[in-house]
């Protein structure tokens, strides 16, 4: 290959490449705070459930349920992301050797969605759900919590 078309090509790659590692920081750091946020919560209730040891009746034994469904579905939530990234990492490189090698033959090429693309919606779309019934978790075992601590 021509150096000089080698060249153009890099500089095509380079933008794209960078604009992808923002991007994965970026969601990366924001699911990390979303992520350890849906801890904290469940973790609290559970902890607030401990810590008076007389609430363990019936219903804080629920409440116990509750925020461990709430943190299991919090470490789903973080598998799901995680795999959603890899997967548009995937289509992202996908994308990057198209365009390389119709920038080589001189000519524009679109990559439309691929299945990793569909499959990262997907799971992302699933870590969001997740992510939403953890929180519900948390909130439905604080909530039963101060029922009790009202009585």
């Amino acid at each position: 290959m021509d150096p000089t078309r080698l060249e153009f090509l890099n500089i095509q790659v380079d933008p794209v490449n960078a604009a992808s590692a923002k991007h994965s920081d970026a969601t990366i750091s924001l699911g990390l705070a979303a992520m350890r946020g849906a801890f904290l919560l469940n973790g609290s209730a559970a902890v607030a459930v401990l810590a008076k040891q007389d609430a363990i009746t019936p219903m804080g034994a629920i409440i116990l349920k509750w925020g461990s469904l709430g943190a299991a579905l919090a470490v789903l939530c973080a598998g799901l992301s995680y795999l959603s990234q890899r997967l548009y990492s995937a289509h992202l490189a996908k994308v990057v050797v198209v365009q390389m090698k119709a920038t080589a033959k001189g000519c524009v090429e679109e990559v439309g969605p691929t299945k990793f693309l569909m499959m990262g919606h997907a799971l992302c779309a699933a870590a969001c759900l997740s992510f939403a019934a953890s929180l519900g978790g948390a909130f439905c075992a604080l909530y039963k919590l101060v029922k009790i601590l009202g009585a």
